[in-house]
């Protein structure tokens, strides 16, 4: 049932614009909250802040500051169960192994999206009811 997941927060932490608009348009066709970050740094300050997302997905190469994995290390010190997927157009065999669930690629549609992660979403779901 799709509106078991209804309300599920996505954070999507990419730096081109591009890929932020079918990104926000996948999550929210799934009626799912959607917020965007450009940068490692924009999120875990966010974190820090106590601002918690269901599942992140994010690219790798995110310009100047952190990279994707930085990021990673550092907001799973402050929620170490979170969810993450890698939404990067690097290959996935070069995507470093134990950081991320899944990979999605770049975001092309909600029925992608969702048939990527609903099944880890209702197991969050689940254990939290």
């Amino acid at each position: 049932n799709p509106n078991f997941l209804k309300g599920i927060t996505v954070l999507h932490i990419d730096d081109q614009v591009f890929f932020t608009v079918a990104a926000k348009k996948a999550v929210e066709g799934n009626l799912w909250d959607y917020t965007h970050v450009a940068s490692g740094e924009a999120a875990v300050k966010l974190y820090e802040a106590g601002r918690v997302f269901d599942v992140i997905f994010m690219d790798l190469n995110l310009g100047s500051g952190m990279d994707g994995y930085e990021a990673v290390e550092k907001i799973r010190k402050i929620r170490p169960a979170q969810l993450f997927y890698s939404s990067s157009a690097n290959d996935p065999s070069v995507i470093k192994a134990g950081f991320f669930k899944a990979h999605l690629g770049k975001i092309g549609g909600k029925v992608v999206l969702y048939n990527a992660i609903s099944q880890d979403l209702i197991k969050l779901r689940i254990t939290f009811l």
